[in-house]
């Protein structure tokens, strides 16, 4: 579990602009995003994920591939808390959220349909001025909402793999 097939291509896309440079990984799950980043080169990789089992798997994937901390370090916090709550700037940030989310260890519910436009702000307000952030969801249906002074690219046709008959993400990539 953990290894989503339908993203590999948008692994591989993150990890081509991460050499050289810092990852934040929300939503990390089991840190395929962030192993593949330090991989092809990235200097750090922070993963986020509130789930105690999740960021284990996390750690263990990076232990396994030989990439130690404190280069590559998880973390097992709220995400919604945590983006308000550091001070940290990264390169380039992956935002892969669950479509919804109760949790009891979480501050509130989240819903993607909802809470994607201030989850991006918050994900743009810890990228660097030259980074990137990358927005991935599978709820069916996902419509973007507005956004005004960033530079955004539908990315979905690029990162959806040509073995699933329909696209199972929609993803985006965002610049200041």
């Amino acid at each position: 579990p953990g290894l989503f097939l339908d993203h590999r291509a948008t692994r591989r896309r993150v990890a081509e602009e991460c050499a050289g440079r810092s990852l934040l990984n929300l939503f990390a799950y089991t840190g395929s995003f962030s192993v593949q980043a330090a991989l092809a080169g990235a200097s750090s990789t922070t993963s986020v994920d509130l789930s105690l089992q999740t960021t284990r798997w996390a750690e263990q994937n990076l232990a396994l591939n030989d990439l130690p901390a404190p280069a590559h370090r998880v973390l097992r916090a709220d995400v919604l808390a945590f983006l308000e709550e550091t001070k940290e700037a990264w390169d380039v940030v992956v935002v892969d959220p669950p479509s919804f989310s109760r949790s009891r260890r979480a501050q509130r519910d989240f819903d993607v349909a909802r809470d994607h436009l201030w989850l991006i702000g918050a994900a743009l307000r810890v990228c660097k001025p030259a980074g990137s952030v990358w927005f991935s969801t599978n709820l069916r249906g996902f419509e973007l909402g507005s956004l005004t002074g960033l530079v955004d690219v539908d990315v979905t046709a690029a990162t959806c793999p040509p073995d699933f008959q329909r696209a199972p993400h929609r993803a985006f990539r965002f610049r200041r």
